[in-house]
């Protein structure tokens, strides 16, 4: 009877031995199986085209363009017509030297106007584009993180109509993404997020 009942109690522990080695070992496998990636796609294009802000300075630096060019086209006839008067008198003349001076002079102020506002409008350009895709990114991350994305790929439109054999296969290799779901495509969502966002701070002000 004893050595039954020895049997027993050691075929118990045997059996909770292993038990407790399987529950172990599925337990552990839960712990270092990963959790799955949930990823999401956007538009930047659409983004940056369709934020109220960049349709804001796209706007103003469209008339600084404009206010630029017709300084330009201003100091272009002043020089236009001291061309024309110099028509006017003989060469040895000291009028005719006199207006060929100013017309250098002019001629020089020209060229600098046009290359200093050119590279001031291109600097602008620059540091509101850097300024803009940063506010993108961080709309992205509120957004991705409120839906519970964890990575968000670029998505672009690629139109390849009209393009010639070399600006279409490097369209092709720049391509991120070849196909998303609709479903993950949270670009609408972002758009929306970012013009509220700004929207606020300007009623702010």
């Amino acid at each position: 009877m004893k050595r039954t009942y020895g049997l027993i109690l050691a075929t118990a522990l045997v059996v909770t031995a292993l038990t407790g080695w399987q529950i172990g070992s599925s337990q552990a496998a839960e712990k270092t199986s990963p959790l799955p990636t949930r990823t999401a796609v956007v538009d930047l294009v659409k983004v940056f085209n369709e934020y109220q802000r960049t349709k804001e300075i796209n706007d103003r630096l469209t008339r600084q363009q404009q206010d630029l060019q017709t300084q330009r086209k201003e100091k272009i006839d002043r020089i236009e017509a001291l061309k024309a008067e110099l028509e006017n008198f003989h060469p040895d003349s000291k009028d005719y030297y006199e207006r060929q001076k100013e017309l250098l002079k002019l001629s020089i102020e020209l060229d600098s106007f046009t290359r200093v506002t050119a590279e001031e409008i291109k600097r602008e350009f620059r540091v509101l584009t850097e300024d803009i895709y940063t506010q993108m990114l961080k709309a992205i991350e509120q957004v991705a993180q409120s839906s519970g994305y964890d990575m968000v790929f670029y998505m672009d439109k690629m139109n390849i109509q009209g393009d010639d054999f070399s600006a279409l296969l490097e369209k092709i290799r720049e391509r991120k993404v070849l196909y998303a779901s609709p479903q993950y495509d949270i670009t609408d969502n972002v758009l929306n997020y970012i013009n509220q966002t700004y929207k606020l701070s300007q009623e702010k002000k």
